[in-house]
This record gives structure tokens, C-alpha cells and sequence, in this order.
């Protein structure tokens, strides 16, 4: 993901501040294999962090 971020700052310009606002991965775990079980994890972790906020 490290590397993603960098290209993003070198090569494409992006700000570091909005770099640090990128949540990832996401999704909680809960041993999700399908991709509906994937989908509840990421909701589960969007609700998560809507709540209670940012970990």
C-alpha cells in the first residue's frame, strides 16, 4: 500500500494530508471468504468508524 501512496505523491502530486485520510485496508475481521461476507466486513467496519469513531 506504502508504494501506491508514494506514487500517488511523487508522480501524481497528491498532498500528503489527503494521503493520510486514505482508510485502508478497510473492512473489519471476521474471516470473511465470499465476496457478501467481505461486504458485510466493510460495512461492519464503515458503521464501526461512523459510530465510534476513527481507531
Amino acid at each position: 500500500m506504502n508504494l501506491i501512496f508514494e506514487e500517488l505523491m511523487e508522480k501524481d502530486n497528491i498532498d500528503k494530508k489527503f494521503i493520510n485520510r486514505v482508510y485502508a485496508p478497510i473492512g473489519l475481521e471476521i474471516g470473511s471468504e465470499t465476496p457478501e461476507e467481505i461486504a458485510v466486513s466493510i460495512i461492519s467496519q464503515i458503521v464501526k468508524v461512523r459510530r465510534l469513531g476513527r481507531e
